[in-house]
């Protein structure tokens, strides 16, 4: 539902589905997440907590049903910086859940 708080976990994978287990701050932060709603109304970008074998988490808002983009932004050690993208749906009749989203890298 809107206006709940809602723990977003991010997982980042390799290629085979290991996770990466090490990653270099930039920009202050080993990970940026921002969400931006498909109408423009909301834009928040949050710094998710590295938890270790690849996962993130953080808890977050979405305010009103409607479109959103993630964007992950991060840092593998010794690799460049990368920008995954996920697009979900909120609605207002149902109760979210956890929202797990894993990007290979």
């Amino acid at each position: 539902m809107p206006n709940q708080s809602v723990p977003l976990v991010i997982t980042i994978q390799d290629i085979q589905g290991k996770p990466i287990l090490k990653f270099d701050k930039f920009q202050e932060k080993l990970m940026h997440l921002i969400i931006v709603s498909d109408d423009l109304k909301l834009f928040n970008h949050l710094d998710p907590t590295y938890k270790g074998e690849g996962r993130f988490e953080v808890n977050t808002n979405f305010y009103e049903p409607n479109n959103y983009t993630i964007f992950s932004d991060y840092k593998p050690t010794k690799d460049k910086e990368k920008v995954a993208v996920m697009n979900i749906k909120v609605s207002g009749s149902t109760p979210l859940p956890t929202v797990l989203a894993k990007y290979k890298s």
